[in-house]
């Protein structure tokens, strides 16, 4: 694992993943998470009582948080492959996630906010 950069509450740490059935796992998590077209494009965030547009692709997982902290992106039901990747991170890590947040950006032209 390596450290990239750290914030008050975030992070940046890069784990190689050698496991060929996690690697497979999250191969399947993706196939799922295009097939059923869960990710949100353009929707709306509310920033300083402003309605702005993300530039980017969110979609967020979880059985225990109703809405992502900070935005209107309500939160899908964590589907089985998803909840055996939560584990994995959780056990892997030494951490207590309870959701998935996805961000996808598909070009230059897509950025945090």
């Amino acid at each position: 694992m390596k450290k990239i950069f750290e914030f008050k509450n975030s992070n940046l740490t890069v784990f190689q993943i050698k496991d060929k059935e996690i690697i497979k796992l999250i191969d399947s998590c993706i196939e799922l998470l295009y097939s059923k077209n869960f990710l949100q494009t353009n929707s709306e965030n509310l920033i300083n009582d402003k309605v702005c547009y993300r530039q980017r692709n969110i979609c967020n997982f979880s059985d225990v948080v109703e809405t992502y902290p900070d935005s209107n992106t309500k939160s899908l039901s964590l589907e089985d492959d998803f909840k055996e990747l939560l584990g994995y991170i959780n056990t892997n890590f030494n951490s207590n996630f309870n959701s998935i947040l996805i961000n996808e950006y598909t070009d230059g032209n897509h950025y945090i906010c």
